[in-house]
């Protein structure tokens, strides 16, 4: 999709998606921190810490641990968001250069006052997006 595509459908819809922006390495350290966070509740978690986002074992365990006891995910979620690991996504300059393009601004001029993200467990049907 072209850049003016992208801002088009930014301003039209309030979100954009991008793949490959962020680096493998950033998503593994993060994804290292999330795993670090369940086992602090369950010291079996520790067995996902070689596997990704993407893991089917991942997938089942955070429906089971959803349907067991779901503060510790609504607990692990809104404390992700100030580990450094997941702060570090953000601070890089390619995502900092896109926000800053949206915005018809410069990097340096950005507030970056909060972080979103977004976790979704697969055939999750109440939180998807039309």
């Amino acid at each position: 999709m072209k850049k003016t595509l992208q801002n088009d459908f930014f301003f039209k819809n309030g979100f954009c998606y991008y793949k490959k922006l962020i680096s493998k390495k950033k998503i593994d350290i993060l994804y290292k921190s999330f795993i670090a966070s369940l086992s602090k509740y369950n010291k079996d978690y520790q067995y996902l810490y070689k596997a990704s986002f993407q893991s089917f074992n991942l997938s089942k365990e955070i429906q089971f641990l959803k349907k067991r006891d779901s503060n510790i995910l609504t607990f692990v979620y809104k404390n992700i968001v100030h580990y450094s690991s997941f702060i570090n996504l953000f601070e890089d300059y390619k995502i900092r250069r896109l926000a800053a393009s949206l915005l018809k601004t410069r990097p340096e001029n950005l507030i970056i006052a909060e972080h979103q993200f977004r976790i979704d467990y697969p055939n999750d049907k109440r939180h998807i997006l039309q």
